[in-house]
This record gives structure tokens, C-alpha cells and sequence, in this order.
């Protein structure tokens, strides 16, 4: 990948089917909608605190996590399934394939979120008069949105392996924060000014109708018109035997990115647990870079893979692991300066966790320089790696936040992420270099250029 030079190098960089053309296209506009996404999404949060008050925003927000957590659970580990099949058999021309495995993945992993709603549901509205009947009334309409949540995201990873990134991105990471503020004013002025949890849930519900419809149109628009010109074929036993360890996976990445939050709350308290989760949540923006290369890398990583072009996957790697590295480094700087000012927006007593946040973007320069791994494992065919570092990193999280709270506080569970998720991705890292051949480490392409050089 040459350097551009002149406004038509720049432009031609952007322009044709080149994996240059696509990387740099793709990457600009993931990055752009995850940087709108974020915005919007503090925004609505912003806008549900201040008309639900505290109360109420607490009930919808505790209820939303556990439904989006079971949400993302009933895929079953089909969403990374459908990044790599889709890309791969798209490339291979194989349509019939990919017609089976986009019906298939439908039915099962809908037919899984109607049964694990309506489950929750019964079981939430039989307790009401243990959890309290608005509790339980949220719980009832926030498990309708189950199947909702597990299906937008199924289209997403569809169009991403069809590279639409960008449009695969839109429905849930910006779509939703902006309807639902938009949503939650209008149902506070229509109710006279009062707006309650259950009623904002309900408000999510319509606003995942219509990211579904969206996501359905592009990804039914982008498909190659082949597909339709043949019956679907099924390799349910290959699809599902793929699927399992990315069950495992997601679910051991839930448990690594939520444990610390609820152990905080749990041994230090719920105040403490909260300016966490804000020290956290800023902090997390540093992921834009390493999550938008990641988006548009993981089906050029299939592509590149199933072809066998290990030294163009090695330069897609190396760059995107550097850029990503690139922008931790600076962006942490800025968030450690500005940090007790952003903390301070929230309120006086959240400066409190500015040390913790620190601790974390060093956490999170430690993990982008070790590079995409766990996107590497899994477009190669490597899911059981992956999903074994992911457990040992969930687990070894646990037994230092078990270890570090009750001695650092909030530190404390900022440290044990840390090394936690330094140990997993680590790992993935060695996998990377001894088994694949591939290195993911952003020092790659450093190095490399230094040592040709010393050479010269």
C-alpha cells in the first residue's frame, strides 16, 4: 500500500474494487458511524435520564442490560458464522449455500428468541409481586424485544460479510439511539410531560421494528440477484459445529465486559459500581479505530484466507493493527488530560474515577497493540482458540476482581481488566505468529521497515 502523494492519489485510493480502495473506504465510514453512534448515544442517554429521572432510568436501563445481553446470547454464535460464510461462499460464487445459510440462521436464531421471550416474560409477570409490578411490566415488554435484537444484529454481520459495512453498522449503532430520543420526546410531551420505564421500553420495541425493516431492505438490496435463481442448500451440522465456539466466545466476551461493573457494585457498592461504569464508558471510546478495522477487515480476512494469500492478509493485518495502535496512543493522551473535565460532566463525585480511567486506557493501548487477534482467530477458522482464551480471560478477570476490590476500590476492578484482557489477547497473539504465521502485533510493520533499512 503506497503512501499517496498527490489529491489524485488520494482520490484514487477511495475509488474501484481494490482491497486498498475497500479497506480505505470502509474503514473511514465504520469509523464515521461509530463516532456518530457514540454521540447519539450519550445524547439519548443524556435525554432518558432527564425525562425518566433517576428512578425510572434505572429500571429501564438495568432491564435493557439484561435484555440485550440474552439478545446477543440467542444467536447462538451465528453472527461471526454469517461475517465468514457470507464473505467466503459470496466469493466462491456459492449461492445456494449462502441462500441456506441466511434462512437458516433466520429461523433458528428467531424461533430461539421467541421461546426465550415468552419464557421470561411468563416468568416475569408469575413474580411481580416479589419484583414489583413496574419492574415486572418492563421485564414483559423488554423480553418482546428479544428475537428483535438478536435478528438486527444477524443482518448486520450479513451485510458486513457482503461488505456493507458502513449500512450494516447505521440501523442499531445510530438509527436506535437517535429514534429512541426522538421517540422519548415525543412520548414525554404526548403523556403531559411524564414518561415512565415501561412506556420507553415499549418506545424501543417500535424503534427496533423499524431498524429491522432497514437492515432487511439494504441487506435484501445488496445481495448478488443470482441468489434467487437457486434453492438453498444447508450444511447444518458444519454451520452449527462453527457456531458453538462462537456461542462460547460471546458469551465469555459478555461476562469479561460486564464482571467488573457487578462485582464492583457487589463489593463496593452501587454509587462506586456507577462511576465505574461512566470512567469505563469513556474509556471506550478509544475502540472506535480498532472496532472499525475490524469491521471491514474481518471479511477480507476470510476472503484473503480461503484464497490462500497469506502475505496480503499479513499487510491488511499489520496496517490495520497499527492504525488501530496509532489512534489508542493519541486519543488516550487527549482523554487523559480532558478526563476529569468529561468525568466532571456527570457530576462532581465522578472525578473520583479518573484514576481508574487511566489505568484503563493503558489497559486499552496494551490491548491494541497486540493487534486484532480475536477477529483473526475466528475468520480463520481458529473459533476454539479464541473461545478458550476468551474463558480464561472471563475467568482470570473474576479471581482478580475477587483479588483487587477490597483492596484498590474502583482501581482495583480497572487493574484486574486489565491484566485480564492483556492475558487473553496475548495469547490469541502467540496463536497468531506460531500457527497462522501471521503476525497481528502493531510493532509488524515498524520493525519491518526499519529493518529493511538497516539493510539498504
Amino acid at each position: 500500500m503506497e503512501i499517496p502523494k498527490t489529491l489524485d492519489d488520494f482520490r484514487e485510493l477511495f475509488e474501484g474494487d481494490r482491497l486498498a480502495a475497500v479497506f480505505a473506504r470502509g474503514s473511514s465510514g465504520a469509523f464515521a458511524v461509530r463516532v456518530s453512534g457514540a454521540g447519539l448515544g450519550f445524547l439519548s442517554q443524556i435525554v432518558l435520564a432527564r425525562l425518566l429521572g433517576s428512578e425510572q432510568y434505572g429500571v429501564y436501563t438495568y432491564v435493557w442490560t439484561w435484555v440485550l445481553i440474552l439478545g446477543l446470547l440467542s444467536t447462538l454464535g451465528f453472527r461471526k458464522v454469517l461475517t465468514r460464510f457470507v464473505a467466503s461462499l459470496r466469493t466462491e460464487g456459492d449461492m445456494a449455500r449462502l441462500r441456506g445459510l441466511l434462512r437458516r440462521s433466520s429461523e433458528v436464531v428467531g424461533g430461539i428468541g421467541v421461546g426465550i421471550g415468552v419464557i421470561g416474560a411468563v416468568v416475569c409477570y408469575l413474580l411481580r409481586s416479589n419484583i414489583g409490578s413496574e419492574l415486572a411490566l418492563t421485564f414483559v415488554v423488554g423480553f418482546l424485544l428479544l428475537p428483535l435484537i438478536a435478528l438486527v444484529h444477524l443482518r448486520k454481520e450479513a451485510l458486513t460479510g457482503l461488505r456493507c459495512v458502513v449500512r450494516g453498522d447505521v440501523p442499531f449503532r445510530v438509527l436506535r439511539p437517535l429514534l429512541l430520543t426522538v421517540f422519548a420526546g415525543g412520548g414525554w410531551w404526548a403523556l403531559g410531560k411524564r414518561l415512565t420505564a415501561p412506556v420507553t421500553m415499549g418506545l424501543t420495541f417500535l424503534m427496533l421494528v423499524i431498524a429491522f425493516g432497514i437492515a432487511t431492505y439494504w441487506l435484501y438490496q445488496y445481495l448478488p440477484g443470482s441468489i434467487w435463481e437457486v434453492e438453498a442448500q444447508y450444511e447444518g451440522e458444519r454451520w452449527v459445529q462453527r457456531a458453538f465456539p462462537f456461542l462460547l466466545i460471546s458469551s465469555a466476551a459478555l461476562l469479561q465486559s460486564n464482571i467488573d461493573v457487578v462485582m464492583a457494585g457487589a463489593i463496593v457498592g452501587p454509587e462506586a459500581a456507577g462511576i465505574y461504569k461512566v470512567a469505563a464508558r469513556i474509556t471506550g471510546l478509544l475502540s472506535f479505530a480498532l472496532s472499525s478495522m475490524n469491521m471491514i477487515v474481518s471479511p477480507i480476512t476470510s476472503e484473503l484466507y480461503t484464497k490462500g494469500e497469506m502475505k496480503r492478509l499479513q499487510k491488511v493485518i499489520g496496517w490495520a493493527s497499527l492504525g488501530g495502535f496509532l489512534f489508542t496512543v493519541f486519543g488516550g493522551v487527549i482523554l487523559l488530560g480532558i478526563g476529569p473535565f468529561l468525568l466532571g460532566l456527570f457530576g462532581s463525585a465522578f472525578r473520583d474515577g479518573y484514576t481508574a480511567m487511566a489505568v484503563l486506557v493503558l489497559a486499552r493501548a496494551g490491548f491494541t497493540f497486540a493487534g486484532p487477534t480475536g477477529m483473526l482467530m475466528t475468520m480463520t477458522g481458529r473459533e476454539w482458540a479464541a473461545s478458550k482464551a476468551f474463558g480464561l480471560g472471563a475467568l482470570l478477570n473474576i479471581m482478580a476482581n475477587l483479588a483487587l476490590l477490597p483492596i484498590l476500590g474502583i482501581v482495583g476492578a480497572a487493574v484486574a481488566t486489565g491484566i485480564s484482557t492483556l492475558a487473553w489477547n496475548s495469547v490469541l497473539a502467540y496463536v497468531a505468529i506460531t500457527d497462522l504465521k501471521v503476525n497481528p502485533m502493531a510493532s509488524y510493520l515498524p520493525l519491518r521497515y526499519f529493518h529493511r533499512t538497516v539493510q539498504n
